[in-house]
């Protein structure tokens, strides 16, 4: 019979153990600190995300952004007028750029074109004596980078 009582006893105490180690971990949500973006860099941007308290559970936010120059592989063409008078601007290559005429000192930035070798031709509408002023020029662009070309 005592061996009954301790059978018994056994089961009950390994019984009460079995169910403290089924309870699973923490299911507290997450709070997330999330950092300022940093600057673009080759297309890419990142963030810092700090999840609090230890052991919580939730889906944290992005900690890297992928501009669209990457996977469409363009970057950006930026003409500059350094003259007084007005030119027209024709840009030639793998992205087609329609012909857009460029006031005296001023620049058209952010011309969106896929990755490759550009010419440029500018061509001045007025403010000439005898003939009007040209210019050439050619430009490489890389993904995701801007470059520029300016006249005269």
């Amino acid at each position: 019979m005592k061996h009954a009582i301790l059978a018994i006893a056994l089961a009950l105490l390994a019984t009460g153990c079995k169910k403290e180690e089924q309870e699973g971990p923490s299911s507290t949500p997450c709070t997330y600190t999330v950092s300022p973006w940093s600057t673009w860099s080759n297309g890419y941007r990142t963030r810092e995300v700090l999840a609090s308290p230890i052991g919580c559970t939730g889906t944290a936010p992005s900690t890297i952004e992928e501009h669209g120059c990457v996977a469409l592989n363009r970057g950006w063409l930026r003409v500059v007028n350094m003259s007084a008078n007005p030119y027209q601007v024709t840009v030639s290559g793998p992205t087609g750029v329609l012909p857009f005429t460029l006031a005296g000192g001023y620049a058209r930035d952010s011309i969106y074109v896929g990755v490759g070798t550009y010419a440029l031709h500018a061509l001045q509408l007025s403010g000439y004596v005898l003939f009007p002023s040209e210019f050439n020029g050619a430009r490489t662009v890389a993904r995701c980078n801007k470059v520029a070309w300016s006249f005269p």
